[in-house]
């Protein structure tokens, strides 16, 4: 007999502000600038569980998204193909926050999910069974928000320093 999956708090909680964070923007543009918002906080809350001293980089706002980026893949804190895909949608969100009226297509989003193509595929056949919405801008941003989580959370937990200690 097979057992029903379980989530914890913590995973409750991650969901909730992906939810929160990205889907419930009412537009294609906004919800790719909220992805790559919600991308930043994945990527200074795992600067801030791998380094001694963090605030060195995240205070004041001295290192920008992609200088951030390069030290946690420097230094292997972050899988490469999940640091191209994170550029790839640096592209994006300039795009979507520069031109007056932006538009994106699915092939741009495709072209932002080729580093992570396995995880997207598994995030799509993951998603023909959970009767959540399947287009293509939704299973990218589970698919790298899978991957960010799975990166940060854990960590934040072994070290104590979860942000969902009361989840």
């Amino acid at each position: 007999m097979s057992k029903e999956p379980t989530i914890s708090g913590t995973q409750a909680a991650e969901i909730l502000v992906m939810y929160r964070a990205v889907f419930q923007a009412d537009d294609l543009p906004s919800k790719i600038l909220r992805l790559h918002a919600l991308t930043e906080w994945y990527i200074e809350r795992l600067l801030t569980v791998r380094l001694r001293a963090p605030e060195q980089i995240l205070a004041e706002g001295k290192f920008n998204y992609g200088q951030k980026l390069a030290i946690l893949i420097a230094m292997g804190a972050l899988p490469i193909k999940v640091g191209d895909a994170l550029r790839r949608l640096s592209k994006l969100r300039n795009k979507c926050a520069h031109e007056m009226f932006p538009e994106v297509t699915d092939e741009e989003i495709l072209d932002a999910a080729q580093p992570i193509l396995k995880e997207f595929k598994l995030t799509l056949q993951d998603h023909e069974t959970d009767k959540l919405k399947r287009d293509t801008f939704h299973v990218y941003a589970w698919s790298l928000f899978t991957e960010l989580s799975l990166q940060v959370a854990p960590l934040e937990e072994v070290m104590g320093k979860s942000i969902w200690s009361d989840a």
